[in-house]
């Protein structure tokens, strides 16, 4: 398949002939053809003609910046005189759900009090029945103390998530 632009990069046809053949003698395939259009084999949404004088379709950021399409920006990108600004999420935030501020152009928690509510208590849930283990391997002829001791582990760690979770509830 051949494609066909105009000087202005205009899309005029596209015509079911081989690329390769077509090149060899344009005229012989599309009578109206001019020195000053293009033939690709790829047909272009946005083309543009990069700086070998070669057609190719728009970069993303060259859609951001030269057509305004906003909307192809992503999570941690916003714009400011005319220049693409990313800003990386700093993991020592520690967010549950991160989320990007388009306005305030910041990360922030996107986890809602009532979900962090809901995550502790599971986790609560948790604790107390590995409470409840260890207190049947403490009771039990078969248990050994690695046993216990990978159970307060658990206990201890989980401890540790139970109260980072309260943390998190109290600044929301």
């Amino acid at each position: 398949m051949t494609h066909i632009y105009n000087e202005k990069l205009k899309h005029l046809i596209s015509l079911n002939y081989d690329y390769e053949d077509f090149k060899k003698n344009p005229s012989l395939y599309y009578p109206d053809w001019q020195t000053s259009y293009y033939a690709t084999e790829n047909k272009y949404e946005y083309p543009v003609i990069d700086e070998n004088g070669v057609i190719r379709e728009m970069t993303r950021e060259e859609k951001i910046l030269n057509l305004g399409m906003e909307e192809l920006l992503v999570d941690g990108e916003y714009l400011q005189n005319k220049e693409i600004i990313r800003v990386e999420y700093d993991e020592s935030l520690n967010y549950h759900k991160k989320a990007w501020d388009k306005i305030n152009h910041i990360w922030y928690e996107a986890t809602t009090q009532a979900e962090f509510t809901e995550m502790r208590a599971k986790k609560i849930l948790e604790y107390s029945k590995l409470e409840q283990d260890k207190k049947v391997l403490e009771n039990s002829k078969f248990s050994t103390q690695e046993e216990i001791q990978l159970i307060i582990e658990k206990m201890t760690a989980l401890e540790k998530e139970i109260n980072d979770v309260a943390n998190k509830i109290k600044t929301l």
